[in-house]
């Protein structure tokens, strides 16, 4: 808590506002939690991703944490690796209490 307090002071002195915190988690499967912390400079944004990968059988992964508002746009994008081998990925960038309820679709 002082870690995330001490970096939002300067923040706060710097540009007006509240210093941006987002949970930040990785899980398999479609949902992970974590702990908010606070976001770095040029970070504006919480991004969730989801991650479908097949290698045989398909698997999700989910990762949650702060981003650049200018990659919210990124998505979705996949790559295909041959037969059987392949991955898509897809983001959804949030802030504050819309996170709670954003859904991201592979």
């Amino acid at each position: 808590m002082e870690a995330s307090l001490a970096a939002c002071i300067p923040a706060a002195l710097l540009a007006t506002g509240a210093c941006l915190q987002c949970e930040v988690c990785f899980g398999l499967g479609t949902s992970c939690t974590g702990d908010l912390e606070a976001c770095a400079a040029g970070e504006d944004s919480c991004g969730i991703a989801v991650t479908a990968s097949t290698v045989g059988i398909e698997n999700q992964s989910m990762l949650q944490g702060c981003m650049p508002s200018s990659q919210c746009k990124a998505s979705p994008f996949s790559v295909n690796f041959g037969t059987g081998m392949r991955t898509q990925t897809s983001f959804a960038c949030c802030l504050g209490e819309a996170c709670k309820t954003a859904t991201v679709t592979v």
